[in-house]
């Protein structure tokens, strides 16, 4: 069912009637039927099998799903006849079984809690080895709906109370306040310290997550940690760039590699570090993940898809370097509280080898560890852009946020 919004509905309705009739099919009932692929077609997709909540400000549209997890799943800076951007998962969506390990719907922005593996690990019961057939995703994070407590024309505000423990049988009682909103062009332009040119066709959004310790206790290092976790989850075929902290130490290990043991290094074809710039390759057919700590990170990372000619910029805030952050590698670690704050997957499968499609990767980003009190709370914004344009346009922004121009990043995926 579509959630209705009185306000938001007219809108809704214009924007449908809008419609180029080059990517959407008049059906005998007088309805559009758009083509796969666009933000029209996944809509009608997605509200014949969930609730979904879609936002808008003019062209700039996303969907959100409340009983997902209140997960953004896709957007689009071109309304109902534009590309959908986000990955979503059709196949599980419409599936009425419950998978065993994660239920991956996809979307572009969803809300995690780390860490994954390691000694204070929520993914791994008490005693377990770290291995993918006993990781599992907490419930409250996967298979539990959020409740919509406020809502309108271009923001969506969710809470969800959860309980989840860590692999020292430490208990979190926590409450997530979860609001979700729309950017416009002068918010993503300060946020950016970017100018947006008229040409530009863009999407912003963000998301905030507040998290209260609801418990009686304190949340101490201890016991384990935990942290806000936010994951974006994207077709596969872009190249993935993480620009590095001014000064960072690239003679050093700058990346950090998880599931190495279990499928080895990701290895310099698929990752390279250049003149500052960390180039990852988001196929969506090559099994991987890296990681970068806070001390060599800036706000900015994201991506380019040659084959759409998408620009990705996240931002997330706030960057507090000197913090702890948890260590969600699949180990006993020796810094438990020595972790990544940007991550990027790129999904496969483990023997890594050809599939029949590609799939995704995901651009993340991570609070520090939470050290709160008895109703004490903390706040993690996480910022996702979508830019459509020239590639002379799409410098102006590429190149304040990321440090390369367009044309940087095509040499890197054209390489040899």
């Amino acid at each position: 069912m579509t959630v209705e919004i009185i306000p938001r509905m007219c809108c809704v309705l214009v924007g449908l009637l809008a419609v180029n009739i080059s990517i959407a099919q008049i059906k005998d009932d007088g309805t559009m039927q758009f083509e796969k692929g666009s933000f029209g077609a996944d809509f009608e997709f997605l509200k014949s099998h969930t609730e979904i909540i879609r936002l808008e400000k003019g062209s700039s549209q996303i969907l959100i799903a409340p009983k997902l997890q209140g997960r953004v799943l896709t957007s689009t800076p071109n309304g109902s006849r534009g590309l959908s951007l986000g990955f979503i998962n059709h196949d599980r969506i419409k599936s009425d079984s419950i998978e065993k390990h994660i239920q991956a719907y996809g979307g572009e922005d969803r809300f995690w809690l780390g860490p994954q593996g390691g000694q204070f690990a929520l993914y791994f019961h008490p005693g377990e080895e770290f291995t993918f057939d006993n990781w599992f995703t907490p419930g409250p994070i996967d298979k539990e709906a959020f409740e919509v407590v406020k809502c309108n024309k271009t923001s969506v505000t969710l809470k969800k109370a959860m309980e989840v423990t860590n692999y020292q049988r430490t208990t979190f009682q926590l409450e997530l306040i979860r609001k979700i909103s729309l950017l416009d062009k002068n918010e993503i332009e300060k946020l950016l310290n970017a100018e947006l040119l008229e040409s530009v066709k863009f999407v912003g959004f963000e998301s905030k997550n507040e998290v209260e310790n609801t418990g009686e206790e304190a949340w101490t290092n201890d016991k384990g940690l935990i942290s806000i976790w936010i994951l974006g989850m994207f077709p596969g075929g872009a190249e993935v760039v993480i620009p590095l902290k001014e000064g960072a130490d690239t003679e050093q290990q700058i990346v950090n590699e998880y599931f190495t043991s279990m499928v080895g290094a990701v290895g310099n074809n698929k990752l390279r570090v250049e003149e500052g710039t960390i180039f990852y390759d988001g196929d969506g057919d090559f099994i991987g993940k890296i990681g970068i700590e806070a001390m060599n990170a800036t706000n900015y990372f994201g991506s380019y898809d040659p084959i759409t000619e998408v620009l990705t910029i996240i931002h997330f805030a706030p960057l507090k370097e000197t913090d702890d952050y948890v260590n969600s590698q699949w180990e006993i670690q020796e810094h438990p509280y020595q972790g990544d704050l940007i991550n990027s997957y790129n999904d496969g499968n483990l023997e890594r080898t050809a599939r029949a499609k590609k799939t995704f990767y995901e651009l993340e980003s991570s609070s520090p560890a939470l050290k709160l009190k008895p109703q004490q709370k903390y706040v993690h914004y996480h910022r996702t852009f979508h830019f459509m344009g020239s590639r002379q346009a799409l410098n102006k922004i590429s190149e304040t946020t990321l440090g390369v121009t367009i044309d940087q990043i095509l040499e890197q995926i054209n390489r040899p």
